[in-house]
């Protein structure tokens, strides 16, 4: 009698039980833990202008270069995603962070998708268990896990888009191998169109678009198919050419505006200067470091030394195995490829764009520790095989418990609503006006919505930090837009302390406003609030 196939309903169960685990987790005080980070309604405000407007700009920088009507400073990808929450739940905190949960579902399945794939459903379940459990980061205020998928999903930023679209891509381009033909053209079509929309929820994104041609090219090379290389290779970047253009239209079209708006990040790129290179590679550390701190406790996180000891023997041995199949080598040019162009080409090193690969590494965590759990069975290594349980638990474990410091968090943690509530009605005391006109930091911005609210960085980008072409004293700007009332927390205080503006907009302040009240909280900090002197001219 043939063989029976192997069940799998238990894996198709354990993966249905991680996902629901994820999804409860996740929405559990989703509004409150982490605080609201500076960027979410930054994203946020275009999004909502988006969806109420149709407009893709932002109210925060008081029309800088255009960008009340064409914003860009990211991509605008995640913001579309986004605008479509909230035309769905409406405007909050929650609906915004909503749009990164239910990005970071789809990170999980694509990376169960992608290891079943080359690997075995095994594998891939063992992936997203990684993904959900393996604490690799030191713990913040806005990392509250130190589990980077958990806790990067729960900000409404663009990261968590990013590899959505790149492992949808590495899955597309896995069936296009040798011979060539429609078929194989029309996968790597596929394959560059998702590559593309990776570069427009962010432009590292394209690094996707870059190991995915060169996975093309080796493996033209290796199968001796130079015809099936040119036909793929080509098709490719024609698929992404069609995702991008469109974008690269509407950039051409408002190219002064473009060009004013990325000179505020122009510090964040040299590529003409050798020395930014190295800088980058010999800086790169900075991105895997936050968090562990000088205490030697911080290296005993079995997490991370599942992904040490189990990944990079395994990286390796997968490189070596890249000639084999096309979506294996796909997968190892991912691998590889990716995390050197993020040293290399990224300047700012935040721990958020680690998401770009992340899966990847999971897979390659899963695949060690397969076949280290096989080696031991064949060598009858039962050792290895103890040690491998005692890992795996001891990671789960404390996986598990870091889960549950998300509740511990949320009750020590000020609802960011309930703030900006407090804060609301400290300025409608304060101004005699219905609407009054606000100045204040963008991360309060979703409690101000429908107000006209302004950013600080508008005053401080146009009196030259970072440098905006000709500088412009703050207190013109600041005359110009004649606040009704003008909010000083934490760190604009902070900044007024240490800055060479600081005096200045002090002695304005002094001059044509009174202190009126404010807020203090144990999260966000006081908050100052301001008002126009009566008699003032508006």
């Amino acid at each position: 009698m043939p063989a029976s196939p192997p069940r799998r309903w238990p894996i198709t169960l354990a993966l249905a039980a991680l996902l629901l685990a994820y999804w409860v987790l996740e929405l559990r005080a989703l509004a409150v833990v982490p605080r609201a980070y500076e960027d979410e309604p930054w994203t946020a405000s275009t999004s909502w202008t988006l969806a109420t407007r149709g407009v893709f700009g932002t109210p925060l920088q008081g029309g800088l270069f255009g960008s009340a009507r064409h914003y860009f400073g990211f991509m605008p990808l995640y913001p579309v995603l986004q605008a479509g929450m909230f035309r769905l739940a409406g405007l909050g905190l929650w609906q915004a962070r909503l749009t990164s949960v239910f990005l970071g579902l789809l990170v999980l399945a694509l990376t169960f998708a992608l290891g079943r794939r080359l690997f075995g459903a095994p594998v891939g379940l063992l992936a997203v268990a990684t993904l959900l459990l393996a604490h690799t980061a030191g713990q913040t205020i806005y990392r509250p896990t130190g589990i980077l998928l958990v806790d990067f999903a729960r900000f409404a930023r663009y990261d968590i888009a990013v590899p959505v679209f790149g492992l949808s891509a590495c899955l597309a381009l896995g069936r296009a191998g040798p011979p060539a033909g429609r078929r194989a053209a029309g996968r790597a079509a596929l394959a560059g169109a998702l590559g593309g929309l990776a570069g427009l929820a962010h432009v590292y994104g394209w690094f996707w678009l870059a190991a995915l041609g060169a996975a093309l090219l080796h493996f033209g090379r290796r199968s001796r198919s130079s015809r099936w290389a040119v036909q793929t290779i080509g098709a490719l970047t024609l698929g992404a050419g069609v995702v991008l253009l469109p974008y690269g239209l509407y950039v051409l079209r408002h190219w002064s505006d473009w060009l004013g708006q990325v000179s505020l990040y122009r510090d964040r790129l040299a590529p003409f200067d050798p020395g930014w290179y190295a800088h980058n590679l010999l800086t790169e550390a900075q991105r895997y470091g936050p968090g562990l701190g000088s205490d030697w406790r911080g290296w005993l996180r079995p997490g991370l030394w599942l992904m040490l000891l189990a990944g990079l023997p395994a990286a390796v041995a997968l490189a070596r195995q890249a000639g084999r199949r096309l979506p294996l080598a796909a997968y190892a040019w991912g691998l590889w490829l990716l995390p050197g162009l993020l040293a290399l080409l990224v300047s700012s090193k935040v721990a958020n764009y680690l998401l770009l690969y992340w899966p990847l590494a999971a897979l390659a965590v899963a695949w060690g520790l397969s076949a280290a759990w096989r080696l031991a069975g064949v060598r009858s290594w039962p050792w290895l095989r103890g040690l491998l349980v005692v890992g795996c638990a001891w990671a789960a474990w404390e996986g598990a418990g870091l889960w549950r410091q998300l509740d511990q968090a949320a009750a020590h943690t000020t609802p960011y609503a309930a703030y900006t509530h407090r804060l609301r009605a400290a300025v409608a005391a304060a101004s005699s006006v219905a609407r009054p006109s606000v100045l204040g930091l963008h991360t309060y911005w979703f409690g101000f919505s429908d107000l006209p609210y302004t950013s600080w960085y508008y005053p401080v980008v146009r009196a030259g930090f970072p440098p905006a072409g000709a500088a412009v004293p703050i207190t013109d700007t600041l005359a110009a837009l004649a606040p009704q009332v003008v909010l000083v927390d934490v760190r604009t205080r902070a900044w007024l302390a240490a800055g060479p503006d600081g005096p200045t907009v002090e002695a304005w302040l002094a001059r044509d406003y009174a202190l009126t009240g404010g807020v203090n909280d144990a999260t966000y900090g006081r908050t100052d609030v301001y008002a126009r002197r009566a008699g003032d001219p508006p």
